[in-house]
């Protein structure tokens, strides 16, 4: 099997987001890549005031969830290529002819070999299904393709990349006939898509494909980066070739049994098990330093072990009687592991600072696992501390969301994984629509009109929902109190902090208060069993912070009463660790952070879509200093 290179992206040029979407679409006309860039920001945008619009009840009461999407009350229509049978069928009897199997009368015998990529055999098999259009549905499969809004390109490219065993002079393996080459494989497939017509007429942005395993399609990507790409993670994609605003995180296939039994701790007796590879390459170097620390702990199995069907036997045994299950980075930031766990009801501790996670939008991974940065995972004691210090009332509760989520990651679930990757691939095709038109561009998007540039705010962008002209404005000096929830365009809308669900003893909100005019804060947290969890204890540690100076910016020119929506470019955001507002949670301060400061994707030019945030604002009252 031949390894995909490494990839070195070139860097992309960030756009300016304001003052104007007008002169943001110009810029556009410059270079492609400015224009890529300036297109993804605008749909980013865009999807927060049309996909997620937001619903301001009252000052203690905000709707912030849209997890339906738009296209609840219509389907997306989606049509998927008859593909020459030599992509699909072809590829199942080339692997079963290269292990010494014997062809089959009907495609309909040939079953897909069970692997942690089998994503693209269950969509495949979904959009196949006669009666695949229940109303719970987000896609229904068009037979015509001039009514397709999408078109699915059904190419096993997981399985095809192993087609050829890893050791083909091993016995039952026979090298009689021609070899299956996956490179050539790749290469036809594209030349039969560049003869489509439906493909020639906007490059391909339309068209979904799924190359679950980091090799995958790594002959042919950059030539159909453009369309919506279905994988695991970006580990080993260049960032002008994916990103989270364009495609779709997928789960792995677990391998091993899903757990039966109920919630408990009764048949739990290990504290954390691990089984894997000890040693892999990139990010997963960190696996042996957690072997050497880690082996020798009471209560903790760590073993080394690869892929076999005795392996998955112990593994299903370990994590079904263990309490958490460690999920270190492999060669990419995700693993099959991760998934195995959820499914095990074992919760998963995750030791991976750039992962990026499935079905965000609908799974709060802080409320199913642990997640620990890798600097802090090595140091000797730290990681078991943490866990033995985890009450047996908490790994309940994670124990009770994993059994409410983990259908999300059953593919044999009709309610599970299937239609979940459907929801999210419909919610990619405002942007596909978007990045389908041709030159010149369109004029602005109108949700955008009423958002200016605050003055000498570096690009600051700010819209008015709520104007109280008869409330008080504030001046340096004064105590502002607000609430406020931030999101991060970069992880799909994700709402990384809101004042509204910090709540006090009496469960009433609580505000966030600065004095304006002066950078430092005091912010308190509490510090409960290694874990930083806000306002809940009198164990309070007082740490002071800068605020970010575009929270200062808005509320200058604003009254009490008032509500604004705020844009604000990566420049102006946040620019260390030190800065406020921020997750009280560490471990959503962790994950906003690797985004935002994630130094790999920095390096390749992402600053511009990863740093840039989206902030409502509603000022709550002042408070006037007192005078000596």
């Amino acid at each position: 099997m031949n390894h995909r290179p490494k990839l070195v992206a070139p860097p992309i040029t960030a756009a300016r987001y304001c003052p104007s979407i007008t002169k943001m679409v110009r810029k556009c006309h410059l270079r492609p890549t400015l224009a890529l860039t300036c297109l993804i920001i605008l749909y980013a945008l865009y999807s927060f005031f049309t996909i997620s619009p937001f619903y301001y009840l009252s000052r203690a009461s905000v709707d912030l969830e849209n997890k339906g999407g738009p296209y609840r009350s219509s389907k997306v229509k989606v049509y998927m290529y008859d593909l020459p049978r030599r992509f699909t069928y072809g590829v199942i009897e080339s692997y079963v002819f290269a292990r010494g199997g014997e062809s089959v009368k009907s495609d309909s015998l040939l079953k897909y070999p069970g692997n942690q990529h089998s994503a693209e055999w269950y969509l495949f098999s979904d959009l196949n299904r006669m009666d695949r259009d229940s109303a719970d549905s987000f896609v229904t499969r068009v037979k015509n393709p001039d009514e397709a809004d999408l078109f699915y390109v059904p190419f096993f490219s997981s399985l095809s990349l192993v087609v050829n065993p890893i050791r083909p002079n091993s016995a039952n393996v026979s090298l009689d006939g021609p070899i299956y080459n996956d490179e050539q494989t790749q290469e036809d497939l594209l030349q039969w898509l560049e003869n489509q017509v439906y493909w020639k007429r906007n490059d391909g942005r339309d068209h979904v494909f799924i190359c679950q395993d980091p090799n995958a399609l790594y002959k042919i990507v950059d030539r159909v980066k453009n369309g919506i790409l279905l994988v695991s993670d970006f580990g080993r994609l260049a960032p002008n070739q994916a990103s989270l605003v364009k495609d779709v995180i997928l789960p792995y296939s677990h391998r091993i049994n899903t757990y039966k039994g109920e919630i408990g701790l009764e048949n739990r007796k290990s504290l954390l098990f691990f089984m894997g590879n000890r040693y892999r390459k990139e990010g997963g170097t960190i696996r042996d330093m957690l072997f050497q620390i880690l082996e020798n702990e009471p209560d903790v199995i760590i073993k080394h072990g690869v892929q076999s069907r005795e392996s998955r036997r112990v593994a299903s045994h370990g994590m079904h009687t263990s309490r958490f299950c460690l999920h270190p980075a492999g060669d990419t930031p995700s693993a099959c592991r991760l998934f195995d766990a959820i499914v095990s009801l074992c919760v998963p501790v995750i030791v991976s600072d750039f992962i990026e996670l499935p079905f965000e939008d609908v799974v709060d991974y802080k409320k199913i696992s642990i997640f620990v940065d890798t600097k802090n995972a090595v140091r000797p004691g730290h990681l078991v501390n943490i866990l033995r210090n985890t009450s047996p009332k908490k790994i309940l509760e994670y124990q009770k969301e994993l059994k409410e989520v983990k259908r999300y990651f059953e593919y044999e679930d009709l309610k599970g994984t299937v239609p979940e990757i459907w929801r999210q691939v419909s919610l990619k095709l405002p942007l596909a629509k978007l990045m389908s038109v041709t030159l010149p561009f369109p004029p602005p998007i109108s949700p955008f009109s009423g958002f200016v540039e605050l003055p000498n705010s570096g690009g600051v962008c700010v819209l008015d929902l709520r104007v109280n002209d008869n409330g008080a404005a504030p001046s340096d000096g004064d105590t502002i109190v607000i609430h406020y929830y931030g999101r991060l365009p970069a992880k799909q809308g994700w709402r990384f902090d809101s004042t509204y669900d910090h709540r006090d003893t009496n469960r009433d909100p609580i505000p966030f208060s600065f004095i304006l005019g002066s950078p430092k804060v005091t912010i308190r947290f509490t510090f409960i069993n290694s874990r930083s969890i806000a306002f809940t204890s009198d164990q309070i540690f007082e740490l002071i912070v800068h605020v970010i100076s575009v929270i200062q910016s808005a509320v200058r020119s604003m009254k009490v009463g008032g509500i604004r929506r705020i844009i604000v470019p990566p420049s102006q955001g946040y620019q260390n660790t030190s800065q406020v507002p921020l997750p009280p949670n560490f471990f959503d301060r962790q994950r906003l952070f690797t985004t935002i400061f994630n130094p790999t994707r920095l390096a390749n030019g992402e600053g511009s879509t990863l740093g840039t945030l989206v902030f409502f604002i509603e000022f709550v009252s002042l408070r006037y200093p007192t005078k000596d």
